[in-house]
């Protein structure tokens, strides 16, 4: 039996068994969270985890080293908007603790929802939507963890290590929970910024640069091809995506304290501000090093192969990020999933075959309609903006928020739906560059859509308690 079948074999054994002893409820459901426990009573737990949630590490690195030699010194951009993005979080502590301690429980983001706005229905198309998008991002990391080993490891085929990675994040997730999420966050963290310190190290005394022009010359900041829609949709994901990213969202209402989130949430500050330099450094190195044949990620495998001691960093590194996203991701999903269908199975089974489904559709969007990894990210958070208005509005509007459940709706359907339609479009055409605005196309939908309900719609019907249905 070949390796390749050996390695099958065992993964597909470990995930039926686990999907049948998960299915009969042996081992503990990630979710839902019990309010009686603090999951976040530390500040150093939820800043490390917290920036580790903002910073989908696996993921955003092979991007970032793709796009570095597209747009280079540009991409110092994300390092400003993200940073403000997440101190902004700060006002919204507040308002969010308010609402939840009147709740039984610690709600998900479309369960804070259809709360606010007394609307059950609401509550559960958003999580339609909630699902699918978390679910692709979860696809999306399995596909860049799977991808990376297969350059490594070639004789062992891109399926094999899709199947391998799939079964290990069950596996933990299931068996940890919410708390394992918060120990690999914190491990992907230190992992992280120790391989990017060595190899940023390693590459600046191996290769002598090539390129020796000043560092803030005007060569390190081209003016590329989708530019403009590239700053202008980074700073729209970047300011207002975690308002509405389902990890933080948790992380915020199950904190100890408020005061353990504003802290936390000002060390996670320093902590992405950091993290993203170091990656872009590391990519500038790479990038400098071999400016003619550059081609992202793979470049910088190939170079840090010299070295079997910083390869083995990078291994251990890129394994912890890829890990730590896919169980954060995963313990989103099966909240989400699960919530929306407890009332019709009280299995766990349908609810981790939908997202298997959905993971093998946006693993398949990637294979044969030609997404990169960047036109993926800018669809699946570009489109979750479409929460934005409502989920604003529901923290800070003094109003009675149920006359207004129909402006939510429409706003969220409309504004993922026009997002992803949008994105498809551009893909199916080859019009590749347009794809960079879909975050706008979708929360000026989203936005213009909640605006005009609300203006033009006197009386609209309320609706029914979500905690009394």
């Amino acid at each position: 039996m070949s390796l390749t079948n050996l390695l099958l074999l065992i993964t597909s054994s470990i995930t039926i068994v686990y999907i049948l002893v998960w299915g009969h409820g042996k081992v503990p459901i990630v979710f839902p969270i019990d309010k009686s426990v603090n999951y976040l009573n530390k500040g150093s737990d939820f800043s490390t985890s917290t920036a580790a949630s903002v910073f989908s590490f696996a993921t955003l690195l092979v991007a970032i080293f793709d796009l570095y030699g597209i747009f280079q010194l540009w991409l110092l951009w994300a390092v400003f908007t993200s940073g403000l993005g997440v101190s902004l979080l700060i006002p919204m502590i507040k308002p969010l603790l308010k609402d939840v301690s009147e709740m039984s429980y610690f709600p998900n983001l479309p369960e804070y929802l259809g709360h606010k706005y007394n609307k059950q229905f609401l509550a559960k198309v958003t999580s339609v939507f909630s699902v699918l998008s978390y679910n692709a991002v979860l696809g999306l990391e399995v596909y860049v963890f799977a991808r990376i080993l297969n350059l490594l490891v070639p004789d062992i085929p891109l399926l094999t290590w899709i199947i391998v990675f799939v079964a290990t994040v069950l596996l933990v997730s299931a068996l940890g929970g919410f708390r394992i999420v918060v120990l690999t966050d914190k491990f992907q963290t230190i992992a992280l910024l120790v391989f990017l310190g060595i190899s940023i190290t390693f590459l600046l005394i191996k290769f002598p640069p090539i390129n020796d022009s000043p560092l803030l010359s005007s060569t390190r900041f081209p003016i590329a091809q989708g530019l403009t829609p590239f700053l202008i949709s980074l700073l729209l994901i970047n300011l207002l995506t975690y308002f509405t990213d389902f990890n933080i969202f948790q992380k915020v209402v199950s904190a100890k304290s408020s005061a353990i989130n504003k802290r936390s949430i000002w060390a996670s500050v320093g902590l992405l501000v950091l993290t993203w330099t170091l990656v872009i450094a590391c990519a500038a190195v790479s990038y400098e090093r071999d400016p003619l044949s550059y081609s992202g990620f793979s470049t910088f495998l190939s170079q840090i192969q010299a070295s079997q001691v910083v390869l083995g960093f990078a291994v251990v590194g890129f394994v912890a990020a890829a890990l730590s996203t896919a169980t954060s991701q995963f313990t989103a999903t099966s909240h989400l999933t699960y919530s929306l269908l407890s009332k019709k199975s009280k299995s766990a089974l349908p609810p981790l075959l939908i997202m298997l489904l959905i993971m093998a559709v946006a693993i398949s969007l990637l294979l044969h309609l030609e997404f990169t990894i960047w036109d993926f990210i800018l669809a699946v958070y570009g489109t979750q903006l479409s929460l934005v208005p409502s989920f604003t509005f529901a923290m800070y509007a003094k109003r009675s928020l149920p006359e207004y459940w129909a402006a939510a709706l429409c706003s969220v359907v409309l504004g993922y739906s026009s997002g992803w339609i949008f994105a498809l479009l551009t893909k199916w055409h080859g019009l590749s560059s347009l794809t960079y605005w879909t975050p706008v196309i979708s929360f000026i939908v989203s936005l213009l859509t909640f605006y005009f309900i609300v203006v033009f719609t006197r009386n609209p019907q309320g609706g029914d308690s979500l905690e009394a249905s």
